[in-house]
């Protein structure tokens, strides 16, 4: 489910050839932005827009935009390697994965989109490693000096060796 449409791609009077397809460049910006961002919410990102949850979708419609069009204006530009077009799509792309890394870091909200929960450690694994006794104590246990039967061994473990 892409985030923005055609009509808001930002490429100006760029003509398209016939065989490059915006549909194509917009739907592989929001697999991009699903990949990164599914490891912190729900995706594809679904939400009612409301006054609360607006901010959301304009955020995603703008990286989704950013991406696509800067990745088109970079395809259009790799044969000539015009210096002007080729930076403004890498200013976008470049812009539109600051904003991602933001959101995937917690340091944007996406209000409204369903946080994913694992315990509290992103969506990382929990795992818990609970033995029934210590291997540790279990070592100091059994090679206390107390519990040594032969003398001249705890003698030799205390320095005192004969």
């Amino acid at each position: 489910m892409a985030y923005s449409t055609k009509d808001d791609l930002l490429l100006g009077q760029i003509p398209l050839p016939s065989y490059l397809d915006p549909d194509t460049y917009i739907s592989n910006a929001a697999e991009e932005i699903d990949a990164i961002i599914g490891m912190t919410y729900v995706t594809p990102v679904s939400i009612q827009e409301t006054p609360q949850t607006r901010p959301t979708k304009l955020i995603l419609k703008k990286v989704n935009n950013f991406l696509a069009s800067g990745r088109i204006i970079m395809a259009l530009d790799s044969g000539g390697e015009d210096t002007q077009l080729h930076s403004y799509g890498r200013y976008l792309v470049t812009q539109a994965e600051a904003i991602i890394k933001q959101i995937a870091s917690g340091d944007v909200t996406l209000v409204g989109a369903q946080p994913i929960n694992s315990g509290g450690n992103g969506n990382a694994p929990v795992i818990v490693n609970g033995d029934a006794a210590s291997i540790v104590d279990t070592f100091y246990d059994n090679f206390n000096q107390e519990n040594w039967p032969d003398p001249r061994r705890r003698a030799w473990f205390d320095g005192r060796a004969e």
